[in-house]
């Protein structure tokens, strides 16, 4: 799907390993985004998966009006979606 999208030919564990350098760059904005989003009246929560060898892995998508945070690569349990800030 990478390749489809992108042109990269990247395997599911390069892909998965770029979203983890990824989301470790990117911790201050994700944390700011989390805030704003805690802070509203109505949000919209989704969850999808996906295989990386035999591991389950799955994405949440919490948005807003105005505002997406996605997580992704964490578990599917009740406290991904209560602690969003958390990842």
């Amino acid at each position: 799907m990478v390749q489809f999208f992108t042109g990269l030919a990247l395997s599911k564990s390069q892909a998965n390993a770029l979203l983890n350098q990824l989301s470790t760059d990117w911790d201050e904005q994700y944390d700011t985004i989390a805030e704003l989003l805690s802070r509203q009246m109505v949000i919209y929560i989704d969850e999808t998966s996906w295989k990386v060898g035999s591991d389950s892995c799955y994405t949440w998508a919490f948005s807003t009006a105005m505002h997406v945070l996605f997580r992704c690569g964490v578990g599917r349990g009740k406290a991904e979606a209560d602690a969003p800030a958390s990842g």
